[in-house]
């Protein structure tokens, strides 16, 4: 099988690189990063919340934030406008649409070409249920009906431009995103799977993306690795456990393998860069390495493993997965902080409004902090976010009918669940055509339980329970679990444009680890550029001074 092929250079990662070590030119790149800024975390009338000042979270003229573009004077979202299309009038005609900043004859998953865009018509209010098919001033759109919505408050100016950045614990959340999904699919503890698994990559700032993938999807974890199906992961396998990693069909990791204890394949093999290995590599198939196999003094190597030299030597695996406790995101404490601390008042949400609602919800957010007591009960629910938006959930998120829950483009939505996370079929979190800009923190001990017939457009962090699935799943963004079983197949299209979200995320205090610096090398005490890969967050590689998802 050929390798997947390398997707493009990220513009918009070199120019975080350039502004850390001053190293890199963005000469030719598109690049937008949105305005930093001090805020703390939303106090009622207080700073952060959507009654800040305006200077505080207005636009930058000369960089727009990521997915939109400064058109005659305003930041225009060019990844879903027909008339600024990936770029300043550039207009998608015929029967091609907007997608994801790419005049397309087709649109992702969830998305329907409606007047040349492409849209989600199960919660577009202008194109609910079809095209052209606009809701009643009053009604939104709900599961594709027009429903009758929440009455707020009109937005605060301050959201007219999103508002500013969102601060939880004195961090902004594109950094925790930034430093907690570095992998397609990380787990606390074993990767268990009787049906196929397929990672890819692509950048959803750069464009929609198109099969087959690139590389950097790389999926990690702490104790074991089990599989009776295919596996092919196009970036690093990492198995940190002593138990090593076993596979009764075939495997295909296109860069690195590293496996705390034996390689042992009853099928064919493919790794298309090194090999680390702590202990023996067994197959009566064929397993070719297309880099160096590492192994200690003394493994036993099957005859039908192929590799470009053998190193012998001790070989380290530490864990791939950031799960000390100390380390984990407080999700609990996060919630509990903005039980009373948010902007509820402003809008006039009440807190129970999805707790066992009589009928469908549609929820309208503009910029800032909002607060649920719980999700729940047998009604559709719906909710929008129109500018930079946490949503914090004090217990579950239980329903036995739709949850959607998106953002405008060129926002972002983080959603703090302090219990568990269950949804039926039918269900949709964010849009396949920016995955990063939706984050999703799972707090209970049960979990997240995925449904087939949703659809995955975000982030998910579920450290402190497993993520199951009941069907096979499709998931534009990554996955980080406390434990991972899957009985049907899993398709997870890694968004490299997480790594490289605007915000400064380099502690001002100095580092202890890379997670310090953003994912950057940490050396001396001090964020710099690294010279080996071992300085950079697994599963990063160090080129040219800058750690990165893959070497271009």
């Amino acid at each position: 099988m050929d390798p997947r092929p390398l997707i493009p250079l990220r513009c918009g990662f070199i120019f975080a690189a350039a502004a850390l070590f001053a190293s890199a030119s963005t000469a030719g790149c598109r690049c937008g990063s949105a305005t930093e800024s001090d805020a703390g975390d939303a106090q009622p009338g207080g700073d952060g919340g959507p009654d800040a000042s305006a200077d505080a979270g207005a636009s930058d003229a000369a960089a727009c934030p990521i997915y939109t573009d400064l058109c005659g004077g305003a930041c225009i979202p060019t990844s879903v406008d027909p008339v600024n299309c990936g770029d300043c009038d550039v207009t998608c005609t015929g029967a091609l649409a907007c997608s994801a900043g790419a005049c397309s004859a087709t649109c992702l998953s969830g998305q329907t070409a409606c007047d040349n865009s492409c849209v989600d018509i199960l919660t577009s209010n202008a194109h609910c249920g079809g095209c052209d098919a606009p809701c009643d001033p009053g009604d939104g759109c709900g599961d594709g009906t027009c429903v009758p919505a929440l009455i707020t408050a009109a937005p605060p100016a301050m959201c007219a431009e999103g508002g500013p950045p969102i601060v939880v614990g004195g961090t902004e959340t594109s950094c925790i995103a930034v430093t907690s999904f570095t992998w397609a699919l990380c787990s606390c503890t074993d990767v268990q799977l009787s049906a196929p698994l397929l990672t890819d990559a692509y950048d959803s700032s750069m464009g929609p993306y198109t099969p087959p993938g690139g590389l950097g999807a790389g999926v990690g974890l702490n104790e074991l690795f089990m599989t009776s199906s295919t596996a092919d992961v196009s970036g690093a396998l990492w198995a940190s456990s002593t138990a090593g990693i076993g596979t009764s069909n075939d495997l295909t990791v296109r860069q690195e393998l590293h496996s705390g204890g034996d390689f042992t394949l009853s099928a064919p093999g493919i790794v298309g860069a090194d090999a680390f290995v702590n202990g023996d590599v067994s197959t009566p198939m064929t397993l070719d390495i297309a880099g160096d196999l590492h192994v200690p003094a003394g493994a036993a190597v099957s005859a039908g493993v192929t590799y470009a030299s053998l190193v012998t030597g001790p070989v380290t695996v530490p864990p791939p997965c950031d799960c000390d406790p100390a380390d984990l995101v407080d999700i609990a404490g996060i919630v509990a902080a903005h039980t009373t601390m948010n902007d509820n008042a402003l809008i006039g949400l009440d807190p129970t409004a999805t707790t066992n609602p009589m009928s469908a919800v549609r929820i309208d957010l503009p910029c800032g902090h909002y607060y649920l007591d719980a999700v729940t009960g047998s009604r559709d629910v719906t909710i929008v976010a129109h500018g930079n938006t946490a949503l914090y959930v004090g217990g579950d998120v239980q329903l036995s009918q739709s949850f959607r829950v998106t953002v405008d483009p060129g926002f972002s939505l983080d959603v703090f669940i302090a219990g568990d996370l269950s949804v039926s079929s039918g269900s949709s979190f964010g849009s396949p055509n920016y995955p990063a800009m939706t984050r999703v923190y799972i707090g209970g001990a049960n979990g997240f339980s995925m449904s087939a017939g949703s659809l995955f457009g975000a982030f998910f962090y579920a450290a402190y329970g497993p993520v199951m699935t009941s069907g096979d799943i499709e998931v534009f963004g990554g996955v980080f679990a406390g434990d991972f079983g899957a009985s049907a197949g899993t398709t997870i299209h890694y968004d490299l444009a997480v790594l490289d979200l605007p915000g400064d995320c380099t502690n001002p205090g100095g580092c202890d680890s890379c997670a310090d610096c953003g994912n950057q090398a940490c050396i001396a005490g001090a964020c710099g550029a690294c010279t080996d890969s071992s300085q950079c967050c697994a599963p990063l590689l160090c080129v040219s001074g800058v750690c990165m998802a893959y070497i271009p």
